[in-house]
């Protein structure tokens, strides 16, 4: 596993997450049975001009590419991931996929760890994350990365409960 951390800034890199992104979620959108119209912002149904938004208004992202890549796009993303610094001391992991021709050889691990990385340089205590409550072996995942789960809530636009983690660093 030869990886290497690229900062999104480019259109072109944001491009290549919005595909990672789309197909990572999409088991997840046909397993929970979500759509464009029940589930807007899940990451299989994400466009262009929404990350590029989110960008713009405090998310950062990161990728990771294949170690021997040029250029990082649609061929060489492995995974991206976004945070947002919250205050002083909390920020939230966002946007976490991998590449479903890359899943489950370690590189959520990675993606996870190289953003705690530059959350805990920035100062952070506090790492907190969501994902679908019903999705028992991510919530088991990301215990074993030290998350705990802080509540399960239920949105009334939502097919599903979201499960709020987290962990302190």
């Amino acid at each position: 596993m030869s990886t290497k951390s690229i900062e999104i800034r480019t259109d072109e890199e944001i491009k290549a997450c919005v595909s990672c992104l789309n197909d990572a979620f999409y088991c997840i959108a046909t397993t929970y049975g979500l759509t464009k119209d029940n589930a807007p912002n899940n990451g299989a149904f994400l466009d262009f001009g929404k990350l590029k938004s989110e960008m713009s208004k405090g998310v950062s992202m990161i990728a990771i590419s294949q170690e021997d890549a040029v250029n990082l796009d649609e061929k060489t993303i492995v995974g991206c991931a976004g945070f947002r610094i919250l205050s002083s001391q909390k920020a939230e992991i966002v946007r976490l996929a991998v590449h479903s021709s890359y899943k489950g050889q370690g590189y959520e691990k990675d993606l996870i760890t190289r953003i705690e990385k530059i959350l805990i340089a920035h100062g952070i205590t506090e790492i907190a994350l969501g994902c679908i409550a019903e999705d028992q072996n991510l919530i088991g995942f990301y215990q074993s990365l030290g998350y705990s789960v802080k509540k399960i809530k239920q949105f009334k636009k939502h097919l599903h409960g979201v499960c709020f983690m987290v962990k302190r660093v």
